[in-house]
């Protein structure tokens, strides 16, 4: 499993009920990351997952951080 280490990016729970997930991960972390959302948690019913490769200068993030 790959190391996560300090992800940067975020969380948020949508008004549809699905949940936004932005990070910046190396290649070979992602598998390992996707696993993870697909797998979701205890108290989650994961549905499908779907990404996009965002730009690097978009995300500039210190930390990773839940929003609202």
């Amino acid at each position: 499993m790959a190391s996560f280490g300090q992800i940067q990016g975020y969380v948020k729970s949508l008004k549809d009920k699905s949940v936004e997930v932005v990070a910046f991960l190396f290649d070979d972390q992602f598998e390992d990351f996707m696993n993870i959302l697909k797998n979701g948690s205890p108290t989650s019913a994961v549905k499908d997952v779907k990404y996009e490769i965002l730009e690097e200068d978009d995300l500039l993030y210190d930390g990773f951080e839940v929003r609202t």
